[in-house]
């Protein structure tokens, strides 16, 4: 799944990543690899992010400073 911005935004704010541009050409291989994702590199290689789904009747939300 391929995020919007927001959940780029705020995936970024979680861990030092970058996220490949969609126009890099590595970008083609990934997608037939991984299927359609947003795809970030880090010291560490290649990381794909899917946002976490909410157990039914709760919802996920980021705790409060």
């Amino acid at each position: 799944m391929k995020l919007n911005f927001a959940q780029l935004e705020r995936t970024l704010g979680q861990f030092e990543a970058r996220a490949i541009p969609d126009d890099h050409p590595v970008i083609p291989q990934l997608n037939d690899l991984f299927g359609e994702h947003t795809f970030f590199l880090d010291r560490n290689g290649l990381n794909i992010v899917e946002p976490a789904e909410a157990p039914p009747g709760r919802r996920l939300s980021r705790p409060r400073s």
